[in-house]
């Protein structure tokens, strides 16, 4: 099995069985940003190709059900066996028109194992949308006209997959050496560990289904690419993503071939890439516990999304639609209030229009300055940042824009357009007095 190369890496070889991790060799190249793209056995699948967030999404949150609905549910099984599937994703921009259906007999081995564990799918199928919804690749279709607050998939406690349930004491303490807040990291390390376990795993019939590449993450573009962005926020963030693949490959490194080895194989940046990956767009919180919802991560994105995840009282989630949905039509979650740059991050796709999309700039002396030469304003326009007045000091502290503590991200786009941070210390920095700005 070969896990793609991410920027920064120029090499990567591998000699094991498919469904093993692979055994493989790197090489950190500083001065150049390459990537290969594996090709090989590794299965993929119909799911998203999207990567890791450090931050948790508000969509993902589920909520809670007092009553889940009871409902049965099992998709037709098909008798067929064909090659497993190599697959992308896309995001649909708004709610789409019908789609037809193309059922996808080569999941017969991952359905079967969500209804042996009690998972059910009412009216939905696993379909090649091909573009007609606004860009998706494959995604979750209806099969009949359905009525908001119908459920259309319950997966129960049984088939969802985290770090804080399941994980052996030393995969814990392995992963309590990942900062909290790069949880998608932290669930990376328990996907790596049942990568390992192959069809041993209780998890296997979904992980087999996983995609091998990335390509439309900027962190497996090549040097080329990244720079052919020219923005310097997202290649900023590659970077640092980068950096904590190759430093923490070697806490694991450190411990390989002990006891205290929880992967049992040989685990390098570019396969923590790919956890990290792979993780990240499937990433739900449930309470306080966050986990990956097989089947349900395979509905597409929009911001006005037809249906949501809510808890079933037991540890397990129900898919619910929101609003009417058609026959034929896809079924939509929303990933969050999001910029294009987390969505291309983390995902792999930009959405044209986002009412979410900002630029983040650090409030400072050259922010007055530019904004001064962009208006034309005269150079005494506002007074100095570094030596305000004591009433525009206060007002800065209110505003969270000085002193200890201070968040100096004020951001331009999305539905505010402008910062009202920004404006409000704007509006200070132009005053004379305080009778100016204070009633």
């Amino acid at each position: 099995m070969v896990y793609p190369s991410f920027a920064n890496i120029t090499q990567y070889s591998c000699k094991s069985p498919a469904g093993m991790l692979a055994k493989s060799s790197w090489t950190a190249a500083p001065s150049k940003l390459l990537v290969r793209h594996a090709a090989g056995p590794y299965p993929a699948g119909p799911g998203p190709c999207r990567s890791h967030s450090a931050r948790l999404h508000e969509s993902r949150t589920v909520c809670a059900r007092s009553e889940p609905p009871a409902f049965i549910g099992e998709r037709e099984r098909s008798r067929r066996s064909s090659p497993r599937l190599v697959a992308t994703r896309g995001v649909a921009a708004s709610a789409p028109g019908p789609v037809a259906p193309v059922i996808v007999p080569e999941l017969q081995p991952f359905f079967a194992w969500l209804r042996d564990n009690g998972a059910s799918m009412e009216n939905v199928v696993v379909a090649n949308l091909d573009g007609k919804d606004g860009g998706s690749g494959w995604g979750l279709v209806a099969t009949k006209d359905c009525k908001a607050g119908e459920a259309m998939i319950h997966l129960p406690a049984s088939v969802l997959l985290s770090y804080e349930e399941g994980s052996s004491p030393a995969l814990l303490e392995l992963i309590e050496k990942v900062p909290v807040e790069l949880f998608g990291a932290r669930l990376g390390l328990r996907l790596l560990a049942e990568r390992a376990q192959a069809d041993a795993s209780h998890w296997a019939p979904y992980v087999n289904l996983l995609p091998n590449t990335f390509k439309g993450v900027p962190l497996f573009f090549d040097g080329d690419s990244l720079r052919a962005l020219q923005y310097p926020p997202v290649s900023a963030q590659v970077g640092k993503r980068c950096r904590f693949l190759i430093d923490f490959a070697k806490e694991i490194a450190a411990v390989r071939g002990t006891p205290a080895d929880p992967l049992g194989a040989d685990v390098d940046a570019n396969a923590l890439g790919w956890a990290l990956a792979a993780v990240s767009s499937r990433l739900f919180r449930i309470g306080d516990v966050r986990s990956m919802l097989p089947l349900i991560d395979m509905a597409n994105h929009s911001f006005d999304n037809n249906c949501k995840v809510v808890t079933d009282g037991h540890g397990g989630v129900h898919f619910v639609s929101q609003k009417s949905i058609k026959a034929g039509e896809a079924l939509l979650h929303n990933y969050g209030h999001l910029s294009n740059d987390i969505l291309l991050l983390d995902y792999g796709f930009v959405v044209p229009g986002n009412p979410y999309d900002y630029i983040s700039l650090t409030f400072n002396q050259n922010l007055l300055d530019g904004a001064t030469i962009a208006a034309q304003l005269p150079d005494d326009n506002f007074g100095d940042l570094e030596q305000p007045a004591k009433f525009q000091a206060e007002v800065l502290a209110e505003l969270g824009l000085t002193g200890p503590g201070a968040d100096l991200e004020v951001r331009f786009g999305g539905k505010e357009i402008v910062d009202g941070r920004f404006l409000a210390a704007m509006r200070v920095m132009c005053a004379r007095e305080a009778g100016e700005v204070r009633g």
